[in-house]
Formats: structure tokens, sequence, C-alpha cells
């Protein structure tokens, strides 16, 4: 019977972590619709170690939280986390999902975002030099 109850105790911290990571990330997406970047990164970051830890490190899940992410550490002007954080989400999305999918075009066009943003902040002597 031990080993019965080991197992069913196993699957509940699983599901309660998986729980605990959904809801965090839906917190975190609030703040993230009221530009409250700084707490919405720190509860997305939350999520992902949850999510990592259930579900994989290269789960599509995992992905949509990279991609958020590197949106709002875009919006707040860091951009070398938010190249990170999207490079990973697009591979993960181009892995799992394949190429022609919305999701990989979503990260895509979000890292365009953060290249033109960079690109245009640089201002016109440093852009030369790249």
């Amino acid at each position: 019977m031990k080993a019965f109850f080991g197992k069913q105790d196993k699957e509940f911290e699983h599901n309660s972590k998986e729980a605990s990571s959904y809801m965090l990330y839906s917190l975190a997406s609030n703040y993230a619709q009221n530009e409250k970047w700084d707490h919405a990164i720190r509860l997305y970051n939350n999520a992902l170690v949850l999510q990592r830890d259930t579900l994989g490190k290269n789960h599509p899940v995992v992905a949509r939280t990279l991609n958020d992410i590197g949106v709002a550490l875009t919006a707040i002007g860091e951009s070398y986390g938010a190249m990170t954080a999207l490079e990973e989400a697009l591979w993960i999305r181009q892995q799992t999902l394949g190429n022609g999918h919305e999701d990989v075009a979503e990260t895509t066009n979000n890292l365009w975002v953060l290249l033109h943003n960079t690109h245009v902040g640089l201002g016109e002597e440093e852009t030369r030099k790249i």
C-alpha cells in the first residue's frame, strides 16, 4: 500500500505544480496587460520554473512563457534578456510546432520588433558601425 500512496503523492505534487504554474502565468499576464512589467516578469519567471519542472524544458507552454518574458523585457528596454528569451521561445516553437505555425510567426515578429527598436534606439551614428 505504501508504494501506491507514494505514487499518488508524486502525481498530486506534479498536478499541484502545474496548476500553480498556470495561476502564476495568468497573474503575470494580467500585470503585463496593465504594463506593470516588473511584477509580470517576476511571475512569468516563477511560472517558467514550474513549467519546466512539470512539462519539460521544450514544451510549447514553456515557449509561450519565454515569448511573453521576451515581450515584457523588450517593453522595459532589456534587449539582451529579451533576445535570449525570444530566441529560446522561437527554437522550441519551431521544433515542436513547425515553421508554419502562427506561434512561430508571433515570436518571429516579436524578435523583429526588438531588433527594430534596438536599431532605431542606436541612432544614426551608431547604426553605421553595425
